[in-house]
């Protein structure tokens, strides 16, 4: 187990997540893997937002505008601005370079975009440190690595937005809070290498996002302009699941998935949900012994 980006805040608290609303706003964000066709569970820990991926998955990231006016949405990849040739400060990104959505609509952003044609490269999870992430190939550096970062702005006429805190919002979930430090967790599973564990498939420099070949992707000019006045929807940060695995299975006493079937229903983000066991556990105290793995180090 190697956590590439450790959270601020309570690291003792765990919550997953289906959905995220930024404080003193209507949009809402999700997260699905585009080649499987589910909805990824979003894991919040600390002050932070995780994504727990697998490599080569398609990543997708789900918006909807349930504000009453235009919002445009600046989009970076590790940095990268979502389309080709796009500022890097989202006050001043140009329209061009922005998804728009008009009250009520959403969209997939899953593509990095050409504004010039009809095309998109897929996002996909790949590893760290060869070569082949956008931060690698845009800025020649790991240091945005699995970093997706999404602001909105409001059309041009209507008032400023509040600020707000990153990641200040609501999430659909439940915490658990376990008496223990990950961090020591962490140290006394690592064998010296850099994946935690001899035989493990998890490559060696952590999860980031790679793009795929040119593919089709819809696109058009709205015409309209936006405020200078930009604020955060959701800062997320890519992991490996089986990095994140053992932290969990020592948080959790009870076996969990990481996907769901993607709801078909309307604002299903307004729904009560629950990822937990609807029955009490049997001696919740007493943590599950799973079966060997020869290949996982133990501690003493």
């Amino acid at each position: 187990m190697t956590i590439q980006n450790w959270p601020t805040g309570n690291r003792q608290s765990f919550e997953m997540i289906q959905s995220f609303r930024p404080a003193g706003s209507n949009t809402v964000v999700w997260a699905q893997d585009m080649g499987n066709r589910v909805l990824l569970r979003m894991l919040r820990w600390g002050n932070e937002i995780y994504l727990p991926v697998t490599m080569g998955m398609r990543l997708g990231i789900g918006i909807w505008n349930g504000n009453s006016n235009w919002r445009a949405y600046p989009t970076f990849l590790e940095a990268r601005n979502l389309w080709d040739n796009g500022e890097s400060d989202p006050d001043i990104c140009h329209v061009d370079h922005m998804w728009e959505l008009a009250p009520g609509d959403q969209q997939l952003f899953y593509q990095l975009g050409n504004p010039n044609a009809q095309l998109g490269r897929p996002l996909i999870i790949t590893k760290s440190g060869y070569g082949e992430a956008i931060g690698e190939n845009a800025f020649g550096s790991t240091k945005w690595r699995g970093q997706i970062r999404i602001y909105e702005r409001t059309v041009a006429g209507n008032r400023h937005q509040y600020d707000r805190p990153t990641n200040e919002g609501d999430g659909m979930g439940g915490a658990y809070v376990k008496g223990f430090d990950p961090l020591t967790f962490e140290a006394n599973l690592r064998d010296g290498s850099s994946s935690g564990r001899r035989g493990s498939s998890t490559p060696k420099g952590g999860a980031a996002i790679g793009a795929g070949a040119e593919e089709h992707m819809s696109h058009a000019r709205t015409g309209l302009s936006y405020n200078m006045d930009s604020q955060p929807v959701v800062f997320l940060r890519t992991e490996f699941r089986e990095d994140l695995l053992p932290l969990l299975r020592k948080t959790w006493n009870f076996n969990w998935d990481w996907t769901e079937p993607v709801p078909t229903f309307p604002n299903w983000w307004d729904r009560p949900w629950n990822w937990r066991p609807d029955r009490p556990l049997t001696a919740p105290e007493i943590p599950v012994i799973r079966p060997h793995d020869p290949d996982e180090k133990h501690w003493r």
